[in-house]
C-alpha cells in the first residue's frame, strides 16, 4: 500500500474509491489516497480501525497533538500484532505437540495390534 495525504479539519472517518487501485480514506480529519491491490472495503476497514484507536486515545489525552496520537496508535497496533503473533506461535506449538502425541499413540496401537 502507498498513500498520499492532505489535511482536513473534519473528525469523521469516511472513504471512497478514487482511481482503480486507489481508495480515499480519512483518519482523524486527515484525508489519504491509498493505492492498494487489496479490496477497497478492506482498506476502509483498516482505516476505520485506526481512526477508532486514534479517537480513543484523543479522548483520553485531548491536548496531545495528532502526530503524537498517531505514533501512539502505531505502537498500540504493533503491540497487538506482536501479542497475536506470540499467541499464534504458542498455539502452533500446542497443536504440534498434540498431533505428535496422537501420531505416537496411533503408532503404538498399530504395534500392539
Amino acid at each position: 500500500m502507498s498513500l498520499h495525504g492532505s489535511k482536513n479539519t473534519a473528525r469523521t472517518q469516511s472513504s471512497t474509491v478514487t482511481t482503480p487501485g486507489s481508495v480515499a480514506v480519512e483518519i482523524r480529519g486527515q484525508k489519504l489516497s491509498i493505492r492498494s491491490d487489496k479490496d477497497p472495503r478492506r482498506v476502509e476497514e483498516l482505516a476505520a480501525f485506526i481512526d477508532t484507536k486514534a479517537a480513543q486515545l484523543q479522548a483520553m489525552a485531548p491536548g496531545v497533538p495528532l502526530d503524537k496520537i498517531l505514533m501512539l496508535v502505531s505502537m498500540t497496533v504493533a503491540e497487538e500484532l506482536f501479542d497475536a503473533r506470540d499467541q499464534n506461535t504458542q498455539l502452533r506449538e500446542q497443536i504440534k505437540a498434540r498431533v505428535d502425541a496422537a501420531l505416537k499413540a496411533v503408532e503404538e496401537a498399530e504395534h500392539l495390534g
